[in-house]
C-alpha cells in the first residue's frame, strides 16, 4: 500500500531559527504508512500539509487538509481579521495552539475553533535536555535567543550592570543568533562573557550547553513558550522571566524554579538570590525538571503529525468564509 505524504513547509530565512529546526525534527519522525517531507513551499503531491508559519497556510493546495501552527502571542494591525496576514486561520481545518491566550486572541478576532481539529499544548523541550551531574564551577548566567527588539536583551545587560556582585564571582553565557554585539558590549563593561553562535552550535549541542548554565534569564514580551523556558527547566536550571508565555502558568509558590519579574532591577535582585542559593537550587534540579517533564518537543512533533494525518481520511466539508 502506498504511503500517504505529509508535507511540513516553511520558507527558510537568512537567519534560520525555530522553523528550520522543527522541519528537521518532523523529517526524523517515523509514522507507519506516512512519508514526511519538509520543504520551503507546499508540495502539491502531498496528501496533507502542516504550515509552520501561520500566514503561509494560505499557500496550501487544500485548506481542508491543512494544519496551521501558531507559535506566538502577536495580535496587532488586525492580523487575524479579514484581509489580515493570518486571516487564513479561519479557513484551515487543523490548528495547533501553543498557549491558552491564543484562544482569546482568535475569539476576539471572530474566529471560532469549534469546527476545527485542534491541538493545544506547549512545544516543550527535546527529550535530550536533562539535568547534569555536576554544578558549574562558576555561577553562570545565561540568555538564549535571537537578538531583536521583542527579546529585550538590553534589559539583561542593564540587570547585570545593577547586580550587586563582584564580576569575578560569575560569568555570562549568550547562546543564539545575532548576539555578537551584546557579547562585545558586556566584555567592554568588564564581564566575563562567552558567546555560542547558533550558526556554529546547532540544537543538538544545546543540552550540553544548558548543563553548563546556573540559571537562565528571559526578557521577551510576545513568546508563547518560549522554548528556552522549557529547555532550562528540563535541564534543572532555575529561570528568571518576564511574565511571558508559560512562565506565569508554571510558577509555583513553594519553588524557586521560576521567578517572575517586571524590570531589570527585579532581575538583578533575583540573580543575587539565585547566586546565594545556587547549591540548594542545584540539589533541586530534578524537581525542577519534573515541572515540564510531561511536555517534550518530540511528543509535540508526533502529536502534530498525527493531527495532520487524521485529516486525510476525514470527509471533505465546506470551508467557512
Amino acid at each position: 500500500m502506498k504511503n500517504s505524504i505529509l508535507n511540513v513547509y516553511a520558507k527558510s530565512s537568512a537567519s534560520p531559527w525555530l522553523f528550520d529546526d522543527l522541519k528537521a525534527h518532523f523529517e526524523k519522525l517515523n509514522l507507519v504508512g506516512v512519508h514526511i517531507t519538509a520543504t520551503e513551499s507546499p508540495d502539491v503531491n502531498a496528501n496533507v500539509w502542516i504550515a509552520m508559519r501561520t500566514s503561509e497556510a494560505s499557500l496550501s493546495p487544500d485548506l481542508e487538509r491543512t494544519v496551521a501552527c501558531i507559535h506566538d502571542l502577536y495580535h496587532h494591525d488586525g492580523m487575524y481579521d479579514p484581509g489580515g496576514d493570518r486571516a487564513i486561520v479561519k479557513k484551515v481545518k487543523g490548528l495547533v495552539l501553543s498557549h491558552p491566550y491564543q484562544r482569546d486572541i482568535l475569539s476576539r478576532s471572530g474566529i471560532s475553533i469549534s469546527n476545527k481539529e485542534c491541538l493545544e499544548r506547549p512545544l516543550g523541550a527535546l527529550s535530550a535536555f536533562s539535568p547534569g551531574d555536576e554544578m558549574p564551577k562558576k555561577f553562570t548566567i545565561a540568555w538564549v535567543g535571537k537578538n531583536y527588539w521583542r527579546k529585550r536583551i538590553d534589559w539583561f545587560i542593564e540587570a547585570l550592570e545593577g547586580l550587586e556582585l563582584a564580576k569575578d564571582q560569575f560569568q555570562i553565557m549568550l547562546l543564539g543568533m545575532d548576539v555578537e554585539a551584546p557579547a562585545q558590549q558586556l566584555r567592554s563593561l568588564g564581564f566575563d562573557c562567552v558567546y555560542y553562535s547558533k550558526s556554529e552550535y546547532p540544537i543538538e549541542t544545546y543540552p550540553d550547553l544548558y548543563r553548563k548554565m546556573s540559571c537562565l534569564v528571559i526578557t521577551g514580551i510576545t513568546e508563547a513558550g518560549p522554548l528556552t523556558l522549557f529547555e532550562s527547566l528540563a535541564s534543572g536550571n532555575p529561570v528568571i522571566a518576564t511574565k511571558v508565555g508559560w512562565a506565569p502558568f508554571l510558577e509555583t509558590e513553594d519553588d524557586d524554579a521560576i521567578t517572575l519579574v517586571d524590570n531589570p532591577k527585579e532581575i538583578s535582585k533575583a540573580l543575587l538570590y539565585l547566586y546565594q542559593n545556587q547549591e540548594v537550587l542545584f540539589r533541586k534540579r530534578h524537581s525542577t525538571n519534573n515541572l515540564v517533564s510531561n511536555w517534550t518537543l518530540d511528543g509535540w512533533v508526533e502529536q502534530v503529525a498525527l493531527l495532520a494525518t487524521s485529516l486525510i481520511t476525514k470527509e471533505k466539508t465546506t470551508t467557512l468564509e
